[in-house]
This record gives structure tokens, C-alpha cells and sequence, in this order.
């Protein structure tokens, strides 16, 4: 049993904020049909659970996983929480067979272009992404007026 229950729903919203907000409607754009890649699986979770935060979290992680080693860079090893969550939330998906690395995945809506930006823009570690001006200046945006 994962005691998802114990942990801070702001400590989460936290570390999900930076990551999903960026790329959620970026790729809920490429993908149409209002779908949106991080929204739990209504068995796993519903909005108005207590562990919904927990399972957007998980399936970040699920595609974009894990979390890196530099990350010890941004969250003190004496941030027992912080790291709780992600040891409890990648156990989950280990225990329930939920990886599903992003940059296997296969979909006709997809090209190599769109899933090489996607990827750019994922990194865990804040430090690693690009900054918003060299995404702009990124190939993917070629033959954008």
C-alpha cells in the first residue's frame, strides 16, 4: 500500500507546476482532441482525490523519468517530503508497470521534430531545459514568421 495520503499537497503542486505548465498545452495542442498527456487514469485518480496531484506527478515521471542525480543540486538531501514523494511515486510506477519513456512512443500524430523539441522542454532539472530564447531559435520553430 503507497501512503500517498501523507504527503503536502503544496510540496506537490510545487514540483509539478514548472514542468506541467509549460508543455501541457504544447502537446495537448500537437495532439488535439483535448487530451492531455499528464491527467491520471480515472482508476488511478480522480480530481477530487487526495492523491490526484500525486498521480499527475507519477505520470510525468512515467514519460519523462526519473528524476536526475543534479536534482540533489535543487532539493536538499535532508528534504525527506520532497524526496518521499518521488521515491513513493516512481516505486508506483515500477510496482504497476506505468513507465512509458516519451521518447519510444509511436503516433502518427507525432513527428521526430515535434518529439526532439517535446524532449528539450522535459527535463526534470530546471537547469537542463533551455531557456525560452533558445527555444525560440530552436529548429523546430523553422519557417515560423
Amino acid at each position: 500500500m503507497y501512503s500517498f495520503h501523507q504527503h503536502n499537497p503544496n510540496r506537490l503542486y510545487r514540483l509539478l507546476h514548472d514542468l506541467y505548465l509549460r508543455v501541457l498545452q504544447l502537446i495537448s495542442i500537437m495532439w488535439g482532441l483535448n487530451w492531455h498527456m499528464f491527467d491520471p487514469n480515472p482508476r488511478d485518480a480522480k480530481f477530487e482525490d487526495d492523491t490526484y496531484l500525486v498521480h499527475v506527478l507519477i505520470r510525468q515521471l512515467a514519460h519523462f523519468g526519473p528524476v536526475p542525480k543534479s536534482y540533489a543540486d535543487i532539493v536538499s538531501m535532508q528534504d525527506m517530503e520532497t524526496w518521499g514523494i518521488l521515491a513513493t511515486a516512481n516505486e508506483w510506477i515500477k510496482d504497476n508497470h506505468r513507465a512509458r519513456p516519451f521518447d519510444l512512443i509511436q503516433d502518427d500524430c507525432l513527428t521526430e521534430e515535434d518529439r526532439k523539441f517535446l524532449l528539450k522542454i522535459m527535463k526534470f532539472d530546471p537547469r537542463d531545459r533551455p531557456t525560452a530564447k533558445e527555444l525560440l531559435r530552436d529548429e523546430w520553430f523553422e519557417g515560423v514568421p
